[in-house]
């Protein structure tokens, strides 16, 4: 007994480690980069395979689509200077046709996992970023040089990340959360950092932030709300929006319960479902009062803490999260006879997050939701219209199926305005909802179903400037199939 015991206790760790690693299903992904240069006032003409006469403009790296980025996408040269330097331009002071630069890259990955039997992970991951750059790139008379006159560039980025670990923190009676005092206290060590990497000033102002990143720049208030809504260090966290960490989503299912013995008696389908996505996007522009020498930022803005003018203006830092379903569950229940019994149940979050730059508020909306679903088909039901057979030009059946189906949803949302100049938290917004629909169908026809039907919504409001409501939506719908 004892050496059996031992047998059923020994685990075999690279046994389990092969079947995970064998239980990748299918992996594939693109990535894809499109880049562009118009360049106005281009003297040279070109003669054999795109060079000119001399077989040097526009050089060698321009015909084979070399532009000014590395393999990263960061901008690491200048081809407009240079063909200006090798006397390639016009000299023409008054050109007015803009010189454009575009970017765009995505990338997406896809991964299909099933390290048990029916028990399958798709996991995928994705980012998107795109730059369009736009000035008047000519000759000054004055100063005997090229310029670029008017830059202006816009910017958008996209991509999965990773906010789980604070996608259930909930907030308390006067909703305030932990994240926002997180977010708070991080500006500090944001603050500190940016110190690090420009100025290194010794000692910080008597705010406890440095001289020019202070608790409302806009590079201090971006790393600090991401590490903080994604629950990560801020010692680490990216202090560029644009280089935000990737990380994957995914859809777990799980539909091996109704192959159990013991429970295929009774279930004909027994599903268990998992969904999380979570978004974060932002867009920005060219900031006209940024000024820099030597690479470091000298503008000053006009607020308490003279802050440094960003070189870009971001509108909006969005992120997206929803758990739908956070559990899924969808049995179709075994009977002697037809007849089928339905039932569904989903748990649902979400939660939608906007920091807006121009005003530095936080706008949160959350929301949680339950549904349930149940269904059942009564077969071979006597037709109770029979009585017509014959005196109508359609066909009657003599036993037909009727349909029932229920569906309750209750969802509770709340939309919170979380001003960080004024440390307040203040719900605008947010109802709870339930949705009762019932409905039953009967096919008396091969060309007629009668259904009767009976719909509630009923809010209760939370701000009292919104008002509880009830409505109600019943009656019977007769359907006409007039094909062949």
């Amino acid at each position: 007994e004892e050496e059996d015991e031992r047998r059923k206790l020994d685990i075999n760790p690279i046994e389990h480690i092969l079947r995970f690693a064998m239980g990748i299903q299918s992996v594939s992904g693109t990535f894809s980069r499109n880049e562009g240069i118009l360049l106005p006032g281009y003297g040279q003409t070109s003669r054999w395979a795109g060079f000119d006469d001399n077989l040097k403009a526009p050089g060698i790296l321009f015909l084979v689509g070399h532009q000014n980025t590395d393999v990263f996408g960061d901008r690491n040269s200048d081809f407009a200077m240079d063909a200006a330097q090798q006397g390639w331009l016009v000299q023409q002071p008054y050109l007015n046709q803009s010189y454009t630069e575009t970017f765009t890259e995505n990338f997406n990955i896809r991964m299909n996992i099933e390290p048990i039997k029916h028990f399958k992970i798709e996991l995928t991951a994705n980012r998107s970023t795109s730059r369009n750059h736009q000035s008047f790139f000519r000759y000054d008379e004055d100063t005997e040089d090229w310029v670029y006159e008017s830059p202006n560039e816009t910017g958008n980025f996209t991509a999965t990340v990773m906010s789980w670990p604070t996608a259930f923190m909930d907030d308390d009676e006067e909703y305030n959360s932990e994240v926002w005092d997180d977010l708070l206290l991080n500006r500090l060590v944001i603050s500190s950092r940016l110190n690090e990497e420009t100025f290194n000033m010794d000692e910080p102002n008597p705010t406890g932030y440095y001289q020019g990143w202070g608790p409302t720049s806009q590079d201090v208030a971006i790393p600090a709300f991401l590490s903080a809504y994604l629950g990560v260090d801020p010692e680490t966290i990216a202090l560029d929006v644009m280089k935000a960490p990737v990380a994957p989503n995914w859809r777990v299912t799980y539909d091996g319960l109704s192959k159990i013995p013991s429970l295929k008696k009774t279930f004909r389908r027994f599903n268990l479902t998992h969904t999380y996505r979570s978004t974060m996007s932002t867009s920005y522009t060219t900031n006209l009062q940024y000024t820099e020498e030597n690479g470091l930022p000298t503008a000053e803005d006009n607020g308490g803490y003279s802050n440094y003018i960003s070189e870009r203006q971001f509108n909006t830092v969005s992120i997206t999260e929803q758990l739908s379903p956070l559990i899924g569950l969808d049995m179709t229940i075994k009977t002697a006879s037809d007849n089928e019994p339905q039932v569904k149940v989903e748990i649902t979050r979400d939660r939608n997050v906007s920091f807006g730059l121009s005003n530095y508020q936080i706008t949160e909306t959350k929301s949680k939701g339950i549904v349930i679903g149940v269904g059942y088909k009564f077969a071979n039901v006597r037709n109770p219209f029979m009585k017509t057979y014959g005196k109508l030009p359609i066909k009657m059946f003599k036993e037909t199926d009727f349909l029932i189906r229920c569906d309750i949803n209750i969802r509770d949302n709340s939309t919170v305005i979380r001003k960080m100049v004024e440390r307040q938290n203040q719900v605008t917004a947010g109802q709870t909802l339930v949705s009762i629909k019932i409905s039953g169908d009967l096919e008396i026809s091969d060309k007629i179903t009668l259904r009767a039907f009976y719909d509630q919504q009923i809010t209760k409001a939370k701000i009292s400037t919104s008002f509880n409501t009830s409505n109600i939506n019943s009656g019977v719908a007769i359907r006409f199939n007039l094909t062949q």
